[in-house]
């Protein structure tokens, strides 16, 4: 007895782009709260924590983009803190450029644009971005898990 297709291949095609659809922008949305999560780590903690604001800068300088393929398709907002709008510029140009050049399927770019920020890091007891890396790397595998059992 033969086997016969009844279903279209248009159809079949269909379902399978729409449901590579869900992934990929499963895969963004759980890139960008990540990052958002990773920028909070790094931002949002007191002076005695992480360092002290003198200007803002640093911490202005602070965010993430997640791009698709090389294309940018989220960026954070890079809030501004005191005098530190020249440190959210900084922060949004090193991010989206790291993100865009590296042209992978998904990618997660956390960064500090401040050009001084890796002198803050390497102080005793100052940590800028690892902190922020850490939970990314704990918190990434569970969060895809869970897209893997949505899907």
């Amino acid at each position: 007895m033969a086997i016969k297709m009844v279903t279209p291949e248009a159809e079949i095609k269909a379902h399978f782009d729409l449901i590579t659809t869900r992934i990929n922008s499963g895969v963004v949305e759980i890139l960008s709260d990540i990052g958002d999560r990773c920028t909070s780590e790094a931002r949002d903690r007191s002076g005695d924590e992480s360092w002290y604001d003198n200007t803002g800068r640093l911490r202005s300088s602070i965010g993430s983009a997640v791009a698709v393929s090389g294309k940018v398709v989220i960026v954070s907002p890079f809030e501004v803190v005191e005098e530190g709008s020249q440190g959210a510029t900084e922060g949004r140009q090193l991010v989206t450029s790291l993100a865009a050049a590296l042209n992978n399927d998904f990618t997660l770019c956390v960064g500090a644009g401040a050009p001084y920020s890796e002198e803050v890091e390497a102080m005793e007891n100052k940590v800028v971005l690892t902190s922020a890396e850490l939970l990314a790397k704990r918190d990434a595998p569970g969060m895809m898990r869970q897209l893997v059992k949505q899907i």
